[in-house]
């Protein structure tokens, strides 16, 4: 009787892909937290703006920018997170911003 051949198994593959994906999700995420805190300070920065019902300190978001963008910093040059997920990240930024361009020139 003949062997009988194993086929190669894709899930090694597969988990791979996920982590990368999972990778870029948790940049972007970190990314999306220093747009909202940058918009924050943006908002508290005009004199004469009236006071709101809560009111926090521009320290915090300011901590919060400084705060994410350490974590990206780390997350990038840790020694397990792929170049892939970067360019992955790199990627959707990238193509949004792009989308802003051509869409938001039209209206």
């Amino acid at each position: 009787m003949g062997e009988r051949r194993q086929r190669p198994s894709l899930l090694p593959h597969a988990t791979a892909a996920v982590k990368q994906l999972a990778d870029a999700t948790a940049l972007l995420l970190l990314c999306s937290f220093i747009v909202v805190n940058r918009s924050l300070i943006v908002l508290k920065l005009p004199p004469g703006e009236p006071r709101g019902g809560f009111e926090v300190p521009i320290a915090v978001p300011a901590l919060g920018v400084l705060v994410n963008a350490a974590m990206i910093v780390a997350r990038v040059t840790s020694s397990t997170a792929g170049g892939r997920a970067l360019a992955i990240a790199g990627a959707i930024i990238g193509g949004i911003v792009l989308l802003h361009f051509i869409v938001g020139r039209r209206t």
